[in-house]
């Protein structure tokens, strides 16, 4: 067993000299671009696939109509409000998970007050 041990810290060394030798910094040949437009449409389809308790659907469809009005509020401080409301709407949602949504809306939100 000893030598097992030995050979794993061994290895996992290794590789923490290979990653530290490397000359070239790692490139990502993904990347992820969404506009606020695009964003705002995922947001409200994923809530819409959302299967909540009766008790909690008006939460959600709250937060859509907050989630439509953005795309056509007049200016910024408008669209940073309806989304603020969408996120308080979807704050009381307890019966699924919503956590990937609301980090959405929490990009969404960045977006709107970088315009």
């Amino acid at each position: 067993m000893r030598k097992e041990t030995d050979s794993t810290v061994s290895d996992s060394e290794d590789i923490e000299e290979q990653i530290y030798e490397q000359e070239e910094p790692f490139e990502f040949t993904e990347s992820v671009s969404y506009d606020p437009e695009t964003l705002n449409s995922d947001i409200i389809e994923m809530l819409n696939d959302l299967d909540v308790d009766k008790k909690e659907s008006h939460h959600i469809s709250n937060a859509i109509k907050c989630l439509e009005k953005i795309l056509t509020a007049e200016d910024k401080e408008k669209a940073i409000l309806e989304c603020l409301k969408a996120i308080n709407f979807l704050r009381k949602v307890t019966s699924v998970d919503i956590e990937e949504a609301r980090l959405m809306l929490d990009n969404l939100l960045s977006f709107i007050n970088n315009k």
